[in-house]
């Protein structure tokens, strides 16, 4: 039984999420009727998902060291993430399928340093600047086509153009693959022409931890850093020691009934890897010499403590650091609120253009 709390969300957070909840829900069906596979039983495991997150809910923490709360074998745990990333695309090519966006948008695929990326650039594009995109989806699900209503709608909202990354996914490419690739793109920008200062590193949840990570591998490479990065909701934390993945379950409906643990199992190998280095869990990173950040979260999402524990760390060290928040918002909500009218997502692109002028005048 899903954890999220209906009467806890604002109203019209509530209607929106049911909406893409139904999306989500006619996207998984339409998997398993085309997929099937009677041995997996996947209806069971999504049950099972179920009552192990509020096992972990009601336990107050969780941790990838831990014995699993059920055992799954790799193939089950294959055909699980396959058919949660059809019911996530499915719901996002839902959510945009009619944005007049997309008609204003250009897009050319590109192969950077052997890593699939998409050109994503708006009509009125200004200067030689870029976002850097890196998608989110806990290193397991999602891709450039998945998000790309989103990501064009941040293009033509920032006016510049996106190279979105189609980085690899667990369970078929473990860490470090994501973040290799991550970086192999920004090399190729620079090979490209493209100055580091004004190149601009962004990404959503699992996209804003490959953020950090990639910031991290730089300053450990001492290479020279982009501009500037723009963190959505980062997930920052794989020992998952924030109260808010807790606290926050029944408010945040976009991660509450994600399987988080077996995500976890899929990308990294847990017997063999430190949760506590900063490539994986930038939290706990060294930030000194980091350039400026922009965080944009939620008060009531499940990664709240991920990005202000990363954000104070950082300002610690002497990093600029913007932080913003807004309260009854969902995880990453200009993804999931597109087509709504939540006051909040002009207040949020307004401090993202704020920022942005800030940075480069």
């Amino acid at each position: 039984m899903s954890l999220i709390n209906f009467d806890s969300l604002r109203e019209d957070v509530a209607k929106q999420i049911r909406k893409i909840n139904r999306w989500q829900i006619t996207s998984a069906l339409k998997y398993l009727f085309l997929h099937p596979n009677f041995k997996v039983r996947p209806l069971k495991l999504m049950n099972q998902i179920y009552a192990e997150n509020k096992y972990f809910f009601d336990k107050g923490t969780m941790s990838l060291e831990d014995d699993p709360y059920f055992s799954l074998k790799p193939h089950q745990r294959l055909y699980l993430t396959k058919l949660y990333r059809a019911a996530f695309d499915g719901m996002m090519q839902k959510l945009y399928k009619r944005s007049f966006i997309l008609k204003l948008t250009q897009f050319n695929q590109v192969n950077a340093h052997g890593v699939t990326a998409e050109w994503q650039i708006p009509r009125k594009a200004i200067g030689k600047q870029v976002i850097l995109y890196f998608h989110g989806g806990g290193y397991n699900i999602g891709s450039v086509k998945t998000y790309r209503g989103y990501t064009s709608l941040l293009a033509h909202k920032t006016r510049r153009k996106i190279l979105s990354v189609d980085y690899r996914l667990a369970p078929e490419h473990q860490y470090p693959a994501a973040l290799e690739d991550c970086l192999a793109a920004f090399r190729w920008l620079q090979k490209e022409g493209y100055s580091t200062e004004n190149i601009i590193f962004a990404g959503d949840s699992a996209g804003g931890g490959l953020v950090l990570s990639s910031l991290l591998k730089l300053k450990q490479e001492e290479e020279t850093m982009p501009n500037c990065g723009i963190l959505f909701s980062p997930f920052t934390d794989w020992t998952f020691s924030g109260k808010s993945w807790f606290t926050n379950m029944p408010t945040d409906p976009i991660v509450c009934d994600l399987p988080l643990y077996r995500f976890g199992e899929n990308y990294l190998n847990i017997e063999k890897v430190d949760l506590k280095n900063p490539l994986i869990s930038p939290l706990f990173g060294d930030y000194e010499g980091l350039p400026p950040l922009l965080f944009l979260v939620s008060s009531t999402e499940m990664c709240y403590d991920d990005g202000k524990r990363v954000a104070n760390r950082a300002r610690a060290t002497g990093v600029e650091i913007h932080w913003e928040e807004w309260q009854d918002m969902v995880h990453v909500f200009p993804a999931f609120g597109y087509k709504t009218d939540w006051p909040e997502l002009k207040e949020l692109y307004t401090k993202i253009q704020d920022f942005l002028a800030k940075q480069f005048g």
